[in-house]
């Protein structure tokens, strides 16, 4: 018999069963996203490989790049989220991309890999802080103006 000190109530019961799908949907998460990640790894080497970059290519590594993004907050990998972001704004509606942005897009691809696999949650404290800075930096040249 279970005393009724070690009885989970209805609500602590109902916490505990969130949790746990919680967690299940993490490791998810975790899985798909790194075959995503891998897709897009596969996405930059096709791009690099190509002499004329196509918007349908370009488009094709945007919607998942932009998929991976979305889906980071949700599951606290912010730096995903944001290192997707800045990712997303180098190859946003562009009919082509250079070898210099192709890098930087790399960068970005690699740093969400290394946050994954690393399990880096949260905001990554001051490295996190650093490698967006720095993202964004690298990035910089490569982003469209926005048209007023």
């Amino acid at each position: 018999m279970v005393s009724s000190n070690t009885a989970l109530s209805a609500e602590e019961y109902a916490i505990a069963m969130a949790e746990l799908q919680i967690r299940g949907m993490t490791t998810e998460y975790i899985l798909r996203t790194d075959e995503s990640i891998a897709e897009c790894i596969a996405l930059a080497i096709h791009l690099r490989a190509q002499k004329d970059r196509t918007a349908g290519d370009i488009r094709q590594i945007f919607r998942k790049l932009h998929d991976i993004k979305g889906q980071g907050g949700t599951f606290d990998y912010h730096l995903i989220t944001a290192s997707g972001a800045i990712a997303c704004n180098i190859v946003r509606e562009r009919p082509s991309l250079s070898d210099e942005a192709l890098v930087v897009l790399e960068k970005c691809i690699q740093a969400m890999q290394t946050v994954l696999q690393r399990r880096i949650t949260g905001n990554g404290g001051e490295n996190g802080k650093k490698l967006v800075e720095k993202l964004s930096l690298l990035a910089k040249p490569h982003l469209r103006a926005d048209p007023k």
